[in-house]
């Protein structure tokens, strides 16, 4: 639709060569081919050729043809969830987050070496949302909160690291990567309040080695007398029961991505609640109650309920920060990671690292974001444990209402936080 406006602007990638020919004695050396540079407009003929999927999706060359669909309203009528792009720049991304639409980056080729990287802004048709005063947390979640310490923007790299170790790089490529840590907030929190400025964020969860060991010694050490195990999920939310995920979103061992989906090679996207769709993580928590993409970018579905099964201990992998893994040392155990404007979170992607965590860093994430005047925590698709948490679908028109409305307000984050980011007593389940 928007082919007219295609610009000749290069756009480089590595192209595919003939097997060289073997060499002959006292032959020259034969030197690999250097990089193509191919005209974005012949990319776009080309992807629009091949992958008859793209012919249905609504192109978006940059931010000033991004800046005419929205004047238009086009983006409300949108058919489906997807638009695409070629377009990386960082103005545009930040456009699309500020409008609401969500960067999911896909993969088409590869093989030995990347293939091209492709941009698929997502606009969901039904937007999931968790609105002040919503929050579901269980009972046990209450419990185990006080061993845990949530912090805001203090390891952003470690919690972007740990998303890809645990769920794969679904759709956090390279490029998507260099965004991400380029346009994170500071560690000092400095603009977070900006409405016209959207910041990608953190939040961690870590441990609390003085508080568990005072634990241990005293009222914990009755329920285990009993023959309860602190550390194991019972009824109630996300790994206990289903309420809390990783973000405002998708199952933590499954998060997912803001979108629910998970990009496949060919421009298509699979169900994925692999805590990178933040937007799709509740803790729910079971590696196998959510789909999520292999190695090659197809889909497989690990059918169950996140809200009965638990990861086993196998699942949940070690340390995020192994340096910190001596006896005393907090370590980070479930983090998520979104982007903020104005009083809106909307959660991209999560891990966690042990049973419960990740529906603790939801329920401490979410009470964290009341407290600090946020009117909505943007989850993306809709999946069963988001709702479990307290959240609800919204048509596209009344998300995009809202959104606009809430992104123009600012947010009192730094004013409750303590000094380095610290949210113990701002998340406090009181």
């Amino acid at each position: 639709a928007r082919m007219a406006e295609a610009s000749s602007d290069a756009v480089t990638r590595h192209a595919r060569s003939e097997p060289a020919p073997a060499a002959q004695p006292h032959a020259p050396a034969v030197h690999p081919p250097s990089r193509a540079i191919v005209p974005r407009e012949a990319l776009i003929h080309l992807i629009l050729e091949q992958l008859p999927r793209f012919r249905t999706r609504l192109y978006i060359h940059d931010e000033h043809a991004l800046a005419e669909l929205l004047a238009g309203s086009l983006l409300e009528c949108m058919p489906g969830d997807y638009a695409w792009s070629l377009c990386f720049d960082a103005p545009f991304i930040s456009r699309l987050c500020l409008e609401g639409i969500l960067p999911i980056c896909c993969e088409l080729g590869g093989g030995i070496s990347s293939g091209l990287y492709v941009l698929l802004p997502k606009l969901h048709v039904q937007r999931c949302v968790l609105l002040p005063g919503k929050l579901h947390i269980s009972t046990k979640v209450r419990k185990r909160a006080a061993r845990y310490r949530l912090t805001v923007c203090q390891a952003f790299e470690e919690v972007l690291q740990q998303c890809i170790q645990q769920h794969g790089v679904a759709w956090l490529y390279p490029p998507m990567q260099r965004l991400l840590t380029a346009m994170a907030a500071p560690a000092s929190l400095e603009g977070l309040e900006k409405c016209s400025s959207p910041r990608f964020v953190s939040f961690e969860l870590w441990t609390r080695p003085e508080v568990t060991d005072a634990i241990e010694d005293g009222s914990d050490r009755g329920e285990r007398s009993r023959g309860e195990d602190p550390t194991s999920s019972g009824s109630g939310g996300g790994d206990d029961g289903g309420s809390a995920s990783g973000g405002f979103g998708g199952g933590r061992s499954g998060r997912g991505d803001a979108s629910g989906s998970s990009a496949r090679a060919d421009g298509s996207t699979g169900d994925c609640v692999s805590r990178c769709d933040h937007a799709s993580w509740g803790d729910g928590g079971s590696p196998h109650g959510y789909r999520s993409s292999s190695p090659n970018g197809s889909s497989a579905d690990r059918a169950g309920d996140s809200r009965t099964e638990r990861p086993s201990r196998g699942d949940c992998g070690g340390p995020a920060n192994p340096d910190r893994a001596s006896a005393g040392q907090p370590q980070l155990v479930a983090g998520d990671l979104g982007c903020m404007v104005g009083s809106v979170y909307t959660s991209f992607s999560g891990f966690h690292l042990g049973d419960g965590t990740g529906s603790i860093q939801l329920a401490l994430t979410g009470r964290l974001l009341e407290r600090a005047g946020f009117g909505m925590w943007d989850l993306g698709q809709e999946h069963t444990y988001k709702v479990a948490l307290g959240a609800s679908a919204l048509p596209r028109r009344e998300f995009l209402a809202k959104f606009r409305q809430l992104t123009s307000k600012p947010n009192r984050l730094r004013d409750v936080l303590g000094k380095g980011g610290d949210a113990t007593e701002a998340s406090a389940l009181r």
